[in-house]
């Protein structure tokens, strides 16, 4: 748990081995833990040069970048992911989150619909757009896409997300 630390040696493995994602990987995650924000972009931008193919590559860019609150660049990151694994549920709703953060809800829904026609047997897609809603206290909206979401997945958390819509709205 000491961040410093844990760059300082993450740099003089990097020395050992130059370039290695793995350790580029760690030191950047020690980067951000220790508040050199910009340093960890940089870092991640590495890895995503050397590994285009990677969508964790972007995706640990994309949570850096909203570290920095640099959403629209956290936003293209996460797109860029997606892009490379678009069956991929937590990649769409880490996308819808950050839209949310960017304070940017209209995209947010629009990003959970298109997972709902992409997978339109799963629950995540309409989950996704109830939490939305609910943020934004449309809570009979919420309630509805819920309800959508359990009647696809029985899942506890749809559930209770479904239960606090009904009854707040």
């Amino acid at each position: 748990r000491d961040a410093n630390a844990a760059m300082t040696s993450a740099r003089a493995a990097l020395v050992a081995v130059p370039n290695d994602p793995q350790l580029l990987d760690a030191l950047g995650r020690s980067q951000i833990a220790a508040g050199e924000v910009n340093q960890g972009i940089d870092t991640f931008k590495r890895i995503v040069l050397q590994q285009p193919q990677n969508p964790n590559a972007y995706i640990r860019l994309a949570d850096a970048q909203v570290a920095a609150k640099d959403f629209p660049a956290a936003i293209e990151s996460q797109r860029k992911a997606l892009a490379l694994q678009p069956e991929v549920s937590p990649i769409a709703a880490k996308l819808t989150k950050i839209y949310m953060l960017a304070g940017r809800p209209g995209d947010a829904i629009a990003e959970s619909r298109k997972l709902q026609k992409s997978q339109p047997d799963k629950a995540a897609g309409f989950a996704l757009e109830g939490e939305v809603l609910a943020a934004q206290a449309k809570w009979p909206e919420a309630a509805v896409a819920f309800q959508t979401s359990l009647s696809k997945q029985p899942l506890p958390a749809v559930a209770v997300g479904t239960y606090v819509s009904l009854q707040r709205a």
